[in-house]
């Protein structure tokens, strides 16, 4: 039989009791629950059948309020605010210290850090780990608004009644404007792709450093043609000077031979007596003692041009030159007139190899008088592997005006280059940062520790650059050239359009300028830079000299081949070899001739892994 909620031993009498209990929470709520069930006290049989006292169960006392959620939020709300108010203290002390450090109060100095590829603006704050480019212009505070037409009495200053009140209009303030970035920054903009592509620089920065680098270029540009103007006016000076002192010695030479010149004065015949026949009358005999008077001549008119004749060049005279030529003193030989039908046609296209340290950069100059180097602050020049496939945006008519590219097949393109013995190049490259163009960054840095041109020789990537230039690849390129390498080298030299040497500087200007059919000026030639670093007449020693050329000999094979093919050029072209021999191949010409004749046989030629 079911027993009523009602009863003692039903399930939910319990929880009913304690609903009851707490909703109403007074004795007569309590009361009238009991009197609703049965009594207090009930006897219930036991186990063993006979009767236990059961009381029914005391109500419970009122439950207190239930805030566990809100224990949680306010938990979490105090987290919070103690985490913000810590991040506040931090990032003052931070400003403070920044503050101290770039000796700025704002603390609005602005630097940029490269980190991860990026670059980032802190307040100049330089972490540990991060570098630090130098510091840009401090942007200015703006200044204070002005307020036309509003005293400082109006505006409610010191002394106004009512306090501090403004009782004119405001204007608004000036919207503040950065200034612009620096000649630094914008080269970095510029330049460096790792500022490009963060996210701070904006198209309108590019924009400013592509104009920085252009207006950079066109003072270079203009710098240049100002110093060769200087030079050009001279040259014109010295050579007017130096005529007018011949003219003067000329004078002088004419003056003196005229004084100590004797004069002799025929006496005039004594005049016969009058005949009527006519007598004749034998000549006094003469004695070979005494000379015969000399007949007057009359002196012919000066040469009116004789201001602007040619000075005779050290170590030979002026030859005859054809009706479409002309002597061209510099180069002690007569070369077509420009526009002739002797003159060669200069090429359309033109790819300059610059071998770094063969005076490439001076030979840019008569480079730029001669070709069309493009407009002023546009790269004629591009990434080597570009270079080499032919993917080159230029406009221009010389690939090469600025960097160091290999060389390229492209047939649309005439090549030439620079070429330098080996022993020279090391050497200067050494005295000039330990120069490695092409090398990784890790390379270069390494590259510093060498004291000597031996150690610096021996660095990976350092030997056969030339080479390896003309291979189509960068100077410091890690490659392991073999024979095959250096005969492939040789075959493109001589494809070249021109070559020239460093050693014979001034006779690669006359041999270009002929194969351009220009005619070269004054300012053109010994125009080679010099570094004050070091002593260029100076020389190694001869130990450490042999160990360099063993260490590179695969320049000095190449070398020897470019010399060999220079020569026969000039010759054929019927140039004059303006220079001697330079000492390096006075004294090692044999071993390098030995070399090539070594390669040139087939025999295999000892190399050494990069």
């Amino acid at each position: 039989m079911a027993r009523p909620a009602s009863h003692p031993l039903h399930p939910h009498h319990h929880h009913q009791s304690q609903y009851f209990s707490s909703s109403l929470g007074s004795s007569s709520s309590s009361s009238s629950s009991s009197s609703m069930a049965p009594s207090s006290s009930t006897h219930l049989p036991g186990p063993s059948g006979r009767s236990r006292h059961a009381s029914a169960p005391a109500a419970p006392p009122p439950p207190k309020l239930q805030l566990r959620w809100h224990r949680g939020l306010v938990r979490w709300v105090a987290v919070l605010i103690a985490g913000v108010c810590a991040v506040a203290i931090v990032w003052g002390r931070r400003n403070a210290w920044i503050s101290a450090m770039t000796g700025n109060a704002g603390g609005n100095s602005q630097f940029y850090s490269t980190y991860g590829g990026g670059y980032d603006r802190y307040g100049g704050m330089n972490t540990e780990g991060r570098y630090m480019v130098p510091q840009q212009q401090q942007h200015q505070q703006p200044p204070p608004p002005a307020y036309p037409g509003a005293s400082f009495q109006q505006m409610g200053g010191a002394g106004a009644p009512g306090g501090f009140s403004v009782q004119s209009q405001r204007s608004q303030p000036p919207a503040y404007t950065p200034p612009s970035y620096s000649g630094d920054d914008l080269e970095r903009i510029a330049t460096d792709p790792y500022v490009r592509s963060s996210h701070y620089v904006k198209q309108s920065d590019m924009q400013a450093a592509a104009e920085h680098q252009r207006m950079l270029a066109l003072q270079k540009q203009q710098e240049e043609e100002r110093q060769l103007q200087e030079q050009q006016q001279q040259q014109q000076l010295l050579a007017q000077q130096e005529a007018e002192l011949l003219a003067q010695q000329a004078a002088a030479a004419a003056a003196a031979a005229a004084t100590e010149a004797p004069t002799v004065t025929a006496a005039p015949p004594p005049t016969p007596p009058p005949t009527s026949e006519p007598t004749a009358t034998a000549a006094p005999p003469t004695t070979s003692d005494t000379p015969a008077p000399a007949a007057t001549v009359a002196a012919e008119p000066e040469d009116e041009y004789d201001d602007e004749q040619l000075i005779p060049p050290s170590g030979g005279g002026q030859r005859e030159c054809h009706e479409d030529e002309v002597w061209v003193e510099n180069c002690r030989s007569c070369m077509p007139r420009p526009g002739s039908a002797k003159a060669l046609k200069a090429p359309e296209k033109l790819h300059f190899i610059h071998v770094p340290k063969s005076a490439g950069t001076a030979f840019t100059v008569p480079l730029r008088r001669a070709l069309d180097c493009g407009p002023p602050g546009r790269g004629c020049w591009g990434d080597p592997a570009s270079v080499v496939e032919g993917n080159v945006n230029c406009d221009g008519q010389l690939v090469g005006c600025y960097g160091h590219t290999g060389f390229t097949p492209d047939p649309s393109r005439w090549t030439m280059s620079l070429l330098r013995h080996p022993l020279g190049r090391l050497r200067s490259a050494f005295h000039h940062g330990r120069h490695m163009d092409g090398a990784e960054d890790a390379d270069k840095i390494a590259a510093q520790s060498t004291t000597t041109v031996e150690q610096y020789a021996r660095y990976p990537g350092v030997r056969g650059c030339q080479t390896k230039m003309l291979l189509g690849q960068r100077c410091a390129a890690r490659k392991r050239l073999t024979t095959e390498d250096v005969n492939k080298a040789r075959a493109n030299i001589d494809q070249l359009f021109f070559l020239g040497l460093t050693e014979h500087y001034n006779t690669s200007i006359c041999m270009f300028f002929l194969q351009m059919g220009q005619i070269p000026i004054d300012s053109d030639f010994a125009s080679v830079r010099t570094n004050p670093a070091y002593d260029r007449t100076a020389r190694l020693p001869v130990e450490a000299e042999r160990s360099i050329l063993e260490t590179d000999s695969i320049d000095h094979i190449l070398y020897t081949h470019a010399r060999k093919e220079f020569r026969r050029r000039v010759e054929a072209a019927g140039l004059t070899v303006l220079e001697p021999e330079s000492t390096y191949w006075r004294d090692y010409g044999s071993t390098g001739e030995a070399l090539l004749e070594r390669v040139s046989s087939g025999q295999a030629m000892a190399t050494s892994a990069e």
